[in-house]
C-alpha cells in the first residue's frame, strides 16, 4: 500500500511540474493570439493544486488528501525580432501537505525543510521535492506559445538523478525525458486571428512510470471577454480528454473507467500574458495487481495566477 501511494503521489507531483510551464492565452474577435514578451519582464507564477483520492479495497476505503503550492519565477532575458523569448525559470518555493486515513502524513516546505533529515514517506518523496524546489530551466518560447528549446540546469539534473529509484522510473528523470515533458507543456496558438466561438486542439503525451502512456487532448474554445478588477480579459474554456495506454510489462493493469476535466483561462490580451487559470478534474480508475482489485477516484483542482514583479 505505501508503495502504491508513493507512486501515485510522484505522478501527481511531477504532473505539477508541467503545469508550471503552461501559460495559455485568449483573443478578442478577429484578434491574433500572441505572446507579447519584453526583455526584463519578471513575474512569479503561483500554482496551487488540491487533490482528494479515494481508494476502495472491497468494503474498505482509504482517503488521501494533498495540497501543493509552487512559486516559479519567470524572467525574460531576451526577445528576438520575431517575438521569440528566452525565459529563465526557477522555482523559488515549494510546499506540500499530504494526509491519509492509512496513517500517512507528510508536510514539506522548501523554505523551512531544505536542510532537514526527513523520515517515513517524507524520506521517499523528500529527495524529489528538494530537487524540484531548486529546479532551474531556460525555455525558448515563440510568440504563439510553442516551446522551441529547453536547457536544464546541471545541478537540477544531478538532483533528479539522485532520487532513490530514479533508474526504475524511466525517462521521467532523464535529460531527454524532462526536456520532452517540458516541451509538451507549451501551448501552440492558432497562427491566424480568431473570433468568438473558435476552437483549437492541442495534444500531449506523458510516460508515467510503471503505468504507461497518458495521452491528453485539449479542446480550447474562445468564449469572449469579461471584466475583472476593471480589466478586460479574454476567456478560454478548456475540455480535456484523457486516454491511458499500458505496456505489456506493466506490473498492474490500470483501466480508466471515467474521466471529466474542464477549466477556464483568463488572459490579458493587451499585455499578452496569462492572468489566471483554473482546471478541475475527476478521474475513476480500476487497478488490478494479481488478485487485488482497487477502485480509485481522483478529484483535483489546479489554480494558477501570475503576479508581476517587473513589467
Amino acid at each position: 500500500m505505501p508503495l502504491l501511494l508513493n507512486s501515485l503521489a510522484r505522478i501527481t507531483l511531477f504532473a505539477s511540474l508541467f503545469a508550471l510551464l503552461l501559460a495559455p492565452s485568449a483573443a478578442m474577435a478577429q484578434t491574433k493570439l500572441e505572446w507579447k514578451f519584453k526583455k526584463g519582464q519578471h513575474v512569479n507564477q503561483e500554482v496551487e493544486q488540491n487533490m482528494d483520492m479515494t481508494m476502495a479495497f472491497g468494503e474498505r476505503k482509504i482517503k488521501t488528501s494533498m495540497n501543493q503550492k509552487i512559486d516559479t519565477g519567470w524572467l525574460v532575458e531576451s526577445v528576438d525580432e520575431n517575438g521569440t523569448a528566452t525565459i529563465a525559470q526557477a522555482i523559488s518555493r515549494l510546499r506540500m501537505t499530504m494526509k491519509s486515513d492509512a496513517g500517512v502524513q507528510f508536510d514539506f516546505d522548501s523554505k523551512e525543510d531544505a536542510d532537514k533529515e526527513l523520515e517515513g514517506i517524507a524520506a521517499t518523496l523528500g529527495p524529489a521535492l528538494k530537487g524540484l524546489a531548486k529546479a532551474k530551466f531556460t525555455v525558448t518560447m515563440n510568440s504563439q506559445g510553442a516551446v522551441e528549446k529547453v536547457e536544464i540546469d546541471e545541478a537540477t539534473l544531478a538532483s533528479f538523478k539522485a532520487v532513490p529509484g530514479a533508474a526504475q522510473m524511466g525517462g521521467m528523470f532523464s535529460k531527454d525525458g524532462l526536456i520532452n515533458m517540458i516541451k509538451q507543456g507549451g501551448t501552440d496558438f492558432p497562427a491566424k486571428a480568431i473570433e468568438n466561438g473558435t476552437s483549437w486542439k492541442k495534444g500531449t503525451e506523458i510516460q508515467l512510470p510503471q503505468v504507461g502512456k497518458m495521452k491528453s487532448d485539449a479542446t480550447m474554445t474562445y468564449k469572449g471577454t469579461l471584466q475583472v478588477d476593471n480589466k478586460t480579459l479574454q476567456r478560454i474554456d478548456i475540455d480535456l480528454a484523457i486516454d491511458l495506454a499500458q505496456g505489456d510489462n506493466a506490473p498492474a493493469k490500470v483501466t480508466l473507467k471515467d474521466q471529466r476535466a474542464s477549466g477556464k483561462l483568463l488572459f490579458d490580451n493587451e499585455k499578452g500574458w496569462l492572468q489566471e487559470s483554473e482546471m478541475n478534474q475527476v478521474m475513476t480508475m480500476q487497478i488490478k495487481a494479481g488478485p487485488t482489485v482497487i477502485e480509485q477516484v481522483l478529484e483535483q483542482q489546479v489554480k494558477a495566477k501570475m503576479v508581476w514583479i517587473k513589467e
